[in-house]
């Protein structure tokens, strides 16, 4: 009896964990759809769901997975606040990056500017990561200052 009662409140546990899950997710959705009316954005998502948009079509070679890339970005909230700025060198495609990053870069060639945006799937996930709450669509400036 004490496992069958168990069974049934940790199911109600569960129920009301992916029920919370789900709002928060769709509350996300809800932002971002209004972020991009709110600006504008005609752009489509890629089928992972990262929107890139192209502020300057870089003058040099496109880059490439394996490619070791410095960045310059500059990374916000939806609502404007920015979270982290700098320069970041990495290897493109090899997981040292968000997988938004990881894709999006991909588009660009030397010298180019773009703005991606990053729904949480792609980002940090419900957990979050620091200054970054969970399911958080994250928008970043970024442009490739060297393929090296």
């Amino acid at each position: 009896m004490k496992l069958i009662k168990s069974i049934v409140v940790l199911s109600l546990l569960m129920a009301t964990a992916n029920s919370c899950f789900k709002d928060k997710f769709e509350n996300e959705l809800a932002e971002l759809d209004q972020y991009l009316i709110d600006n504008s954005i005609t752009v489509g998502p890629t089928s992972s769901g990262i929107y890139y948009i192209e502020v300057k079509e870089g003058s040099g070679p496109a880059t490439k997975g394996g490619d070791e890339v410095k960045v310059r970005y500059t990374g916000t909230f939806l609502d404007g606040e920015e979270f982290d700025s700098g320069v970041f060198t990495f290897f493109l495609g090899y997981g040292q990056v968000i997988p938004g990053w990881d894709e999006g870069i991909k588009y660009m060639n030397e010298a180019g500017k773009a703005t991606l945006i990053i729904p949480s799937n792609m980002a940090y996930g419900p957990n979050g990561r620091g200054s970054i709450p969970g399911y958080s669509t994250l928008l970043f400036d970024v442009e490739i200052l060297d393929i090296l």
